[in-house]
């Protein structure tokens, strides 16, 4: 459950810094065309979606780790409150919300 929270306020924190990005490149996409043709409409538009292809980039990057790490290296994903990691002969360790100290 907590892995879902932490998820929920990335994609939040993710959705507003995204959106600040788009304003700002887009602002700045609309100064520097002021004086072009239709064109510079494209260049606008591609300038604000930019940074939400990048925060979907950014997500499937994500869930690509996600699959490669739990269903083959069988580590944990690096967010939430648990995380643990295999070690030789059957055993892994786990740490619950830091690091510093774990059981095998």
């Amino acid at each position: 459950m907590g892995l879902i929270f932490v998820l929920f306020f990335w994609a939040i924190v993710g959705g507003v810094l995204a959106a600040l990005g788009a304003a700002t490149l887009g602002g700045a996409a609309a100064i520097l065309t002021r004086g072009v043709s239709t064109s510079g409409r494209q260049v606008i538009r591609a300038a604000r979606l930019f940074p939400f292809a990048c925060l979907g980039w950014l997500g499937l990057v994500f869930v690509f780790q996600a699959v490669v790490n739990e269903g083959f290296l069988h580590r944990d994903l690096g967010i939430g409150d648990t995380w643990h990691a295999p070690l030789p002969n059957g055993y892994q360790v786990m740490m619950i919300d830091v690091t510093n100290s774990g059981t095998v």
